[in-house]
């Protein structure tokens, strides 16, 4: 096979590019899945509880009163976190403001952020089958079953 060595020097190219490309988003994942989580979770655990509206003490216990409670203050000490370490360098010289602007992107089905519902019409389904016939016997017994079906006496069908 002719030019091998050229195919191979491409391919592993291509290979430590897109491995360059995926450190940056492995670096912020880093920050914000660990380091951040962690300095939240050092924030709560150093707050002075009884002075917090959100912790019902017990001599013996402190807790939250809930757990979204406790996700909002997570999630501020969290935000927090990100802010101050916007400038720092965190990965080959690169800031996590930099490293933020060059990570790749993933859309909603990958961070499972996105469902969706599909609802579909009877009537209007039976309709559109009929090709929207003007056959009087069909017409009568369409608006019959309608009438029936938002009475609540059954299905349309």
């Amino acid at each position: 096979m002719r030019n091998k060595g050229f195919f191979w020097a491409v391919t592993i190219t291509l290979c430590l590019a897109c491995v360059y490309q995926l450190s940056f988003t492995w670096a912020t994942s880093e920050v914000e899945n660990n380091d951040a989580k962690e300095y939240a979770k050092n924030c709560i655990d150093s707050l002075n509880l009884s002075n917090v509206p959100y912790i019902v003490a017990n001599r013996d216990t402190l807790h939250m009163a809930d757990s979204a409670e406790r996700e909002e203050i997570s999630n501020y000490y969290v935000e927090q976190y990100l802010k101050s370490v916007q400038n720092k360098e965190i990965h080959w010289g690169y800031t996590y403001g930099e490293c933020k602007e060059k990570e790749i992107n993933l859309g909603l089905d990958l961070k499972g952020g996105m469902s969706a519902t599909l609802e579909i019409s009877v009537p209007e389904l039976v309709a559109d089958l009929a090709g929207n016939t003007r056959n009087q016997i069909f017409k009568k017994a369409y608006d019959q079953a309608n009438i029936r079906n938002n009475a609540g006496e059954g299905e349309f069908i």
